[in-house]
């Protein structure tokens, strides 16, 4: 097949993948918050993790645990959206055309 998905599909899927890895610290925080549990545990959260079949690094478990510490869900969710707001989004400005 042609096009952009045969030329970098690989590639893509790839990068997709590690950035899932990257995040399943946070995810597996959230998904423990969201089962009912106001302050997650490292036991929570390796559970969580090993239950999919992924491994989990206790120190980078235990580094986002401490940075994770006491914040709720949607604290998170609003922290997140607003350093989104900071980064620029790409694109290029067209300049408008001058009047004839």
């Amino acid at each position: 097949s042609s096009g952009i998905n045969a030329e970098y599909g690989d590639l893509t899927r790839s990068i997709c993948y590690y950035s899932c890895l990257k995040m399943r610290y946070v995810a597996a925080y959230m998904l423990a918050q969201l089962s009912g549990k106001e302050a997650p545990s490292t036991k929570d959260i390796k559970e969580i993790i090993e239950s999919v079949g992924v491994d989990c690094d206790d120190g980078k478990m235990n580094k986002m645990m401490e940075a994770l510490k006491g914040q709720t869900i949607s604290e998170l969710i609003t922290k997140g959206i607003s350093e989104m707001g900071s980064v620029p989004m790409g694109g290029v400005a067209v300049a408008a055309a001058p009047a004839a």
